[in-house]
């Protein structure tokens, strides 16, 4: 490692497509053993702006600018794209949050640097209907409407059905992702709403 400099550090992770990485990855890469070694090359790397860090222990590369989407799944795994973020990725809903919106089996929690990060919990059972596009693993259409209902449901999220354009759901799916979530509180809300 000590041969390699900065530049050919840089080059690397640019030849091999790598726009996340953990200071674990990092040091499998490059095939360092001290991990002190490794966070002092990270350091060179953030000085001259070629590395920023997200989060502890995970870093982002300038060059090959990462989506939001993208650092989401990265900084807090398991998780998926849902809820607003999702809705207005697709149409769904019009106006663009500022916080990305994802569901997780971990607990609830926030993640804050350039931009806001919000995971909300979710059972394993309920954790599904999700899919990889493009570099990000986000909700269908039809799963981030049964995720947006369901935290609605609970007191969690504000609905506004009249905000949200119908026309993009696929009403088959929607009424097959129904019947997989079956709590008293959601079924009403269900039936409130009146969508299908």
């Amino acid at each position: 490692m000590s041969s390699l400099s900065t530049l050919a550090i840089s080059q690397t992770l640019k030849k091999k497509n790598i726009p996340l990485f953990t200071i674990t990855s990092f040091q499998r890469l490059f095939n360092i053993q001290n991990t002190n070694t490794a966070y002092k090359a990270i350091q060179r790397l953030t000085n001259k702006n070629i590395i920023q860090p997200i989060t502890h222990g995970k870093y982002m590369t300038t060059e090959l600018k990462p989506s939001k989407f993208s650092i989401a799944n990265f900084i807090y795994t398991p998780s998926y794209i849902s809820l607003e973020s999702a809705l207005s990725h697709y149409g769904i809903l019009p106006q663009f949050p500022f916080t990305i919106t994802s569901i997780t089996t971990k607990k609830t929690t926030t993640i804050q640097n350039q931009t806001t990060y919000h995971y909300s919990h979710i059972s394993s059972k309920c954790y599904w209907g999700f899919q990889s596009h493009q570099s990000f693993i986000i909700a269908s259409p039809e799963k981030a409407l049964i995720d947006l209902i369901y935290f609605h449901s609970k007191g969690l999220k504000n609905l506004d059905i009249k905000e949200l354009d119908l026309s993009l759901i696929n009403k088959k799916i929607f009424k097959t992702y129904l019947k997989k979530i079956n709590t008293p509180q959601f079924q009403n809300v269900i039936k409130k709403l009146n969508i299908c």
